[in-house]
């Protein structure tokens, strides 16, 4: 029989108070972020967009006013996220010089969709010190705390409350700011050839095919030189086919790796950090 230390039999012996504390971390389904709404195939998208060309410049107008009133106060950004949704269809669109600027906000919004965070879940906190402890009396700490989120269709995201622990070790979480922002991928983001090598390495990627293309690459690179790289090789090539595998798994770790753009905000319980690329579709896990 194995002989077990005393010190080791008293540790297992020794009890360890614990003190629940009345906060609570409750998911709340009323927050939202706007996402890109495609409903159907493009002959759908391209029927939705005629009716709304089909409408006069009244009708189109009073139909984003009312959206204005609706959703202004919830999205702030409401006529950059229907612009944006507006570029992403716009590729549908004939003759696009005679839209007025009302209508292609109105195209927008029609595409565009609230998608509840936090409806599903809310879970498996993490705290770290605040960076500003200013604000903080004394003997007290400053958090900042990520939470996974899970909505709608059960797909994951990061998101973020503030709070205090006093000199007592009581915590308070403050409230949650309403509005919710998901945060944005930089774009033209520049990667290190060096150190995106060695990743396809580790994913099993490396080889003459990948070597090819970063041969017409410099130390550094964005998206768009890389797809530039591989358009090239697979000219080169008589049978495309063949370098198709390595081209995606190129461009998809190069959209797993992005950095988000962190607005000046005095509020990060903003913040929603979502799903960006292929390996995260079904959700992020934690921080």
């Amino acid at each position: 029989m194995q002989h077990v230390p005393k010190s080791t039999e008293a540790m297992y012996r020794s009890r360890v108070k614990i003190d629940r504390v009345s906060e609570q971390l409750d998911p709340d389904p009323s927050r939202v972020i706007p996402r890109f709404f495609g409903p159907g195939d493009e002959k759908r998208l391209r029927g939705i967009i005629g009716r709304i060309r089909a409408l006069d410049r009244s009708e189109a107008s009073n139909l984003l006013s009312g959206l204005k009133r609706s959703f202004q106060k919830k999205h702030p950004d409401l006529a950059a996220i229907a612009r944006s949704n507006y570029g992403a269809v716009k590729h549908l669109i004939s003759d696009e010089h005679d839209l007025d600027e009302e209508r292609q906000l109105l195209i927008g919004a029609y595409f565009t969709m609230e998608y509840a965070i936090e409806s599903a879940a809310l879970f498996n906190p993490s705290m770290v010190p605040a960076i500003e402890q200013d604000a903080a009396a004394e003997g007290s700490t400053r958090f900042l705390m990520s939470l996974r989120a899970t909505g709608e269709g059960h797909i994951s995201s990061v998101v973020f409350r503030q709070g205090v622990i006093d000199r007592d070790d009581r915590i308070r979480i403050e409230p949650v700011n309403q509005y919710s922002r998901q945060l944005k991928v930089i774009e033209n983001r520049q990667f290190e050839k060096k150190i995106y090598r060695k990743q396809l390495i580790e994913m099993g990627a490396s080889g003459s095919s990948t070597d090819e293309v970063l041969n017409r690459l410099g130390e550094t690179f964005n998206f768009a030189e890389l797809n530039l790289a591989i358009d090239a090789v697979r000219e080169s090539r008589d049978s495309a086919l063949s370098f198709c595998e390595t081209a995606d798994k190129m461009i998809a770790l190069t959209r797993a790796n992005y950095d988000l753009h962190m607005p000046d905000l005095d509020d990060p319980s903003e913040f929603v950090i979502f799903p960006n690329s292929e390996a995260e579709s079904h959700g992020i896990e934690d921080m």
